[in-house]
């Protein structure tokens, strides 16, 4: 795989003109991974019952200080 990209000229570029949501500074691959980790976690424990949520409050935490999303 390789090469120029060939794209018609009579084409624009496809671009996004959207509204974005600014949900904070860019994640670092730590925190991507730790994040990771943390998912893993929650996803290894047993959901049958809905008083236990899949995350732990110190995990939620951890989440939203290094930007990862909502769970």
């Amino acid at each position: 795989m390789g090469g120029p990209l060939l794209w018609p000229a009579s084409e624009p570029w496809p671009y996004c003109d959207g509204p974005h949501d600014a949900l904070g500074s860019p994640v670092s691959l730590e925190g991507v991974r730790l994040g990771r980790r943390i998912r893993a976690a929650a996803l290894s424990r047993p959901h049958d019952n809905p008083r236990f949520p899949p995350f732990t409050a110190e995990e939620l935490e951890i989440r939203r200080r290094i930007g990862v999303g909502c769970p």
